[in-house]
């Protein structure tokens, strides 16, 4: 709907004549229900979009839901004379009516465009309706409302949903989403009625109305009710439209944030302060004067408004945040509305979670001032005064305040493999995050810049948005002159974060990435840096580069006679005043098939004939304790012409057959001698790397840094006195570096708050771990977390899934995204191998321990808390610490303080006083192939897809549900598990009906089609029993079919619901 002023400025005062009738004349309203398919009393105003969804307009509506609520909203007789009814609310409004069980599975804005393109804008939708969070909904459901809310603005419209009927449990879906207007119903006292859905902690339902049984229309003509929250939805969207119309006729444009603060402000006050109780019809057109305004946070922060009654009356105001760009990954925190109201020089400031609202009288020929401010992420800002005939206001700029230092905010960015970023405020690392634990594609990036997703993550979890950030600063590779366009871009051509060649970016080469990053974190003020990987990208000219993005478009239009070797290893000296490059080697190619010509490509090379892919650096350190060196082949080291140690041509000559090894331990000799090699080669060059500098305090990283055993003897051997590695030495660590570059450009200095720890994600709260809990609720149990309970747990061989705080951004799990076990058994270690992480058998797992008691059970002189360092097991302990011990006596060691860990240190001990040791296995809470778990509805659907005994979800205990013999009957209910689907495909053979287990490296079970029945159609509200009658086949008796079934339950492809 559009304003029906041509000039319509948002700052305007609206005046309609009490005469004038509103009718939502002129409003699109869309439905979804279970739709309308026959002809009623909306007439022509009614369109049926079933065909647009690909269905039959016949579609029925079940005991005529759809039509019971659009008559409430837009019937086109009124029932005014029937005392509370509210029949008819919009009569002259638009009914778009849409079936809401396709909708999602669809695509919602897929679907959208098509309505709009043969309609036009949508003004309100209702979603008459309420779904839990199952697996589909509560991944990609959230992230559609909040892409929405973001894309084309025709899109965009005021949406209204159901709250539900869970009660206490939450708010269901979509409801819950943040942009979503959630209503429910109210009993006599002004609270929520007992069974509407509640979740105070976001303040929904924002609008309730009493828990009556409504007139609607019934099909012929007749008069039925409606009731519950899904009456509730038809008369707020038919308000919702009125307010729409009223706003156009004054000259604004009727956006959501707008209708949602007309009709938080013409609302009445709950005996709950965050809910609050919706208008009736008449008094909404009783109301004849508002002001309005929507516009950006910069400026209304800058206004100073000032109102002045002509009568005496009621002044209501009510302001609505509109925040940008939203984190599908957690619920939004709401940003704090504060509103100031001044009259008589008293002032009162009044403040809500995302809206705000001020209520009080005023007399003829009084005045107030207005001030609104907003705390936290907000791109505009809604405002409605209602009142009783009130001045238009002068609109002057508020006193300006003395200057503030401005914080400095940059944004950091890997454009590579492992892609990442961070952000740095004011020299302080907040928060950093791998593109992976986003997309959940392991190791996700590429060269360039391609995507905005991590650096939104570290914006939105800090409460910023792109315009507060002073610089972008990234390295992607390779980025030389004669080398960018076509296939290797600098920035996709939709990239719109920044321009990387404008004023607000910053390029950092490859190896000075790493070394800033790394000694950025790092405690030293003085330091040499050591970077060593398989490629560290090339320069022309010049060292390195640390260039404005002006200036990086000048170096890429040199002209390059002949491509520059690569960056493999590097030397730099870093102090408070900077940085200097000491020594450097280079290496012709990086070529992970069969290269040979640094030692970084050479691990590549191998890992990748061994394990089919160069990434699995850390599985090829694994395999080598399994092997002797001297089995393979006498040290493939030699001499370069530079005196350095290089690996020779030999190995790839006695292993030059193409093979499709299916057993990694045939190839454990050939990791052992590489794994020895690359040790004595870079045991050298740190011992020159001391030489070159002086310097015993080192700092070491890139993606080498990250063989602990390497680590190690490094430590041990090389003279060194204090040895940092970062935690993400892979690529990963690059958007820290670029970041830690360029606040060194800008301030020219590389002082910088102390690195605590790695764990720099978001910080999780309690309603997520609540809302995870409940995507899944009919599946698990709950309880309260108690440590002592915890302890006992993993004595008697529990696997114990432990989720807290903020991810780690390093690829090791460190206490916060941790599978513990008790680390005895050797069994331990092959049952989390093949029933949780579903990998290789040969891969060992590490130790946590408190640090204070370390050394009595490890060789180790200092703290690991990042699980860098491979040391020995005590000898006498080895047995004790059966499942942590690798084959070679040794274990790669993560030391817990205190201050740091407080919660796991506890565990710890309380493990310890139970069994004597207080050590436990800490392995990621991933399976093979997958990024480690970020969230926490990730977590429960870890926990119930594979044989974890129970997740530790902040302060909740999550057990799931479990029949204690492994053996299915007619009463259970089940459905799939997360990560499991049934499929048909097409073969030459016929049609194919399979099982795929997506966290199992996506592997298939092909199952016959009564079997793929039961499971597509199984849910919690139809027993085993019952599904068996429908699609069990004569031929297969109910034992074998109960057997199969068990089996399928026992590998964890499906999950025990609530039975009656």
């Amino acid at each position: 709907m559009e304003a029906s002023s041509v000039n319509a400025r948002l700052m305007l005062l609206g005046d309609v004549h009490s005469e004038f009738q509103l009718t939502g004349a002129g409003v699109r309203i869309l439905l979804f229900d279970s739709g309308i398919g026959f002809p009623c009393g909306l007439g022509e105003r009614l369109h049926n979009l079933a065909s647009l969804q690909g269905l039959s307009e016949s579609s029925t509506d079940e005991n005529f839901h759809a039509l019971r609520g659009a008559s409430i909203c837009a019937e086109g007789k009124e029932a005014n004379d029937l005392e509370g009814s509210p029949l008819g609310i919009a009569p002259r409004a638009t009914i778009l009516s849409a079936l809401y069980r396709p909708l999602f599975p669809n695509g919602y804005q897929n679907f959208l465009k098509s309505v709009v393109e043969r309609y036009g804008p949508i003004d309100v939708t209702g979603h008459a309706y309420s779904a839990p969070e199952d697996y589909y909904l509560a991944h990609q459901g959230r992230a559609e409302f909040l892409a929405l809310s973001e894309s084309d603005p025709n899109l965009s419209s005021l949406t209204i949903a159901a709250a539900g009927h869970d009660g206490s449990k939450g708010i269901r879906f979509p409801a819950c989403c943040e942009s979503v207007i959630a209503v429910g119903v109210h009993g006599s006292d002004l609270r929520p009625a007992s069974y509407c859905g509640v979740a105070s902690q976001v303040r929904k339902p924002e609008l309730l109305v009493p828990d009556l049984r409504y007139l609607a229309r019934l099909e012929n003509g007749k008069l039925g009710t409606l009731s519950g929250t899904s009456a509730a939805v038809a008369i707020v969207t038919g308000l919702a439209a009125l307010w729409c119309e009223r706003l156009c006729i004054a000259g604004h444009k009727p956006v959501p944030a707008l209708v949602r603060a007309a009709l938080l402000a013409s609302s009445k006050p709950s005996e709950d302060p965050n809910h609050r109780i919706a208008s009736v019809c008449k008094e909404l057109q009783g109301i004849v004067s508002f002001f309005a305004m929507y516009e950006p946070i910069e400026r209304v922060r800058q206004k100073n408004l000032e109102f002045k009654a002509v009568e005496s009356g009621i002044i209501k105001i009510a302001a609505v945040a509109r925040c940008g760009k939203q984190m599908h990954l957690w619920i939004p925190i709401l940003p704090t509305v504060s509103l100031s109201v001044t009259k008589h020089e008293s002032k009162v400031v009044l403040k809500g979670e995302g809206w705000s609202l001020a209520e009080f009288e005023i007399t003829a020929g009084e005045s107030f001032k207005l001030n609104i401010d907003i705390a936290g992420p907000v791109e505009n800002v809604a405002l409605i005064v209602l009142g009783s005939c009130i001045e238009i206001p002068s609109v002057a700029l508020a006193k300006q305040c003395s200057p503030k230092v401005s914080n400095l905010n940059i944004v950091g960015i890997s454009a590579s493999h492992d892609a990442a970023a961070c952000l740095i405020r004011n020299g302080r690392l907040e928060y950093a995050i791998q593109l992976e634990r986003i997309t959940r594609i392991k190791r996700d990036g590429v060269g360039f810049l391609h995507t905005r997703e991590a650096v939104d993550y570290c914006l939105q979890a800090s409460g910023l948005r792109p315009r507060d950030i002073d610089f972008f600063a990234f390295n992607a590779q390779p980025l030389i002159p004669n080398y960018v366009g076509l296939n290797q871009p600098v920035a996709n051509e939709d990239f719109d974060l920044f321009d990387p060649y404008g004023k607000q970016s910053i390029f950092v080469s490859h190896h000075l990435a790493h070394a800033f990053g790394a000694f950025f974190a790092s405690p030293f003020k003085e330091a040499a840096v050591f970077v060593a990987d398989g490629s560290g990208g090339s320069t022309v000219g010049t060292d390195d580069l640390l260039l404005t993005g002006l200036e990086l478009a000048d170096y890429l239009e040199q002209k390059l006679e002949q491509r520059p070797k690569l960056h493999v290893q590097s030397t730099y000296i870093f102090d408070p005043s900077g940085y200097r490059l000491v020594h450097r080697e280079y290496a012709d190619s990086f070529n992970v098939r069969c290269g040979s010509s640094s030692l970084g490509e050479v691990y590549a090379a191998v890992s990748q004939y061994i394990f089919g892919d160069w990434h699995e650096g850390g599985k090829l350190m694994g395999l080598a304790p399994y092997g002797q060196p001297e089995a393979c082949s006498p040290s493939f080291l030699e001499r370069d012409s530079n005196g350095n140690l290089q690996f020779s041509v030999r190995w790839k000559q006695l292993f030059c057959k193409a093979i499709g090894i299916k057993n990694p331990m045939d190839l454990c000799h050939l990791a052992a001698r590489i794994q020895r090699d690359l040790e004595d080669a870079l045991l050298e060059r740190m011992r020159r790397v001391i030489e070159q500098t002086g310097l015993r305090n080192i700092v070491y990283t890139g993606g080498i840094a990250l063989n602990s055993v390497v680590n190690q003897r490094l430590k041990a051997e090389a003279g060194i006195n204090q040895l940092f590695v970062l935690p993400a030495s892979s690529d990963a660590g690059i958007a820290i570096g670029a970041a830690a570059a360029a606040n060194y450009r800008i301030t020219n200095s590389t002082e910088r708050e102390f690195f605590e720890s790695d764990f720099l994600g978001y910080e999780y709260r309690e309603c997520d771990y609540q809302t995870a809990i409940a995507a899944y609720e009919t599946s698990l149990k709950c309880e309260e977390v108690n440590i002592a309970d915890v302890a006992e747990r993993l004595e008697v061989g529990q696997i114990i899934g432990w989720f807290e705080g903020r991810s780690e951004f390093g690829p090791r799990a460190l206490g916060h995204r941790s599978i513990l076990a008790d680390p005895r058994n050797k069994d331990t270690w092959v049952y989390i191998n093949q029933r949780i992480k579903f990998r290789e058998d040969f891969r060992p797992f590490a130790p946590v321990v408190p640090v204070e008691v370390a050394a009595k059970y490890f060789v180790l002189d200092d703290p690991s808390p990042y699980m860098l360092r491979v040391v020995p097991v005590r000898l006498q302990y080895r047995e004790k610490l059966a499942a942590i011990t690798h084959v070679d006596g040794s274990a790669r060691v993560q030391t817990v303080e205190k201050k740091i860990l407080p919660r796991l240190h506890e565990l710890l001990w309380a493990f310890g006083n139970k069994t004597g040791i207080p050590v436990l296995i800490n392995t990621s809470m991933n399976v093979r192939g997958k990024p480690i778990v970020e969230t926490p509805l990730q977590a429960v659907e870890l926990l119930l897809s594979t044989h974890l005994s129970a997740l530790v979800l902040g302060s909740t205990l999550v057990l799931p549900k479990r029949i204690e013999v492994d053996k299915l009957t007619y009463s259970h209910r089940i459905k799939l598990a997360p990560d499991t689907q049934v499929m048909y495909e097409s073969t030459p053979e016929g049609p194919k009906a399979k099982l795929v287990a997506r966290n199992r490296n996506n592997s298939e079970y092909v199952i016959t089609s009564w079997v793929f029945l039961i499971l597509a159609n199984a849910n919690e509200s139809i027993t085993l029993g019952e599904l068996l009658q429908l699609y069990r086949p004569q031929e297969i008796t109910e034992e074998e079919a109960l057997k199969l079934l068990t089996s399928f339950y026992t590998l964890r492809f499906i999950l025990i619901c609530d039975s009656e």
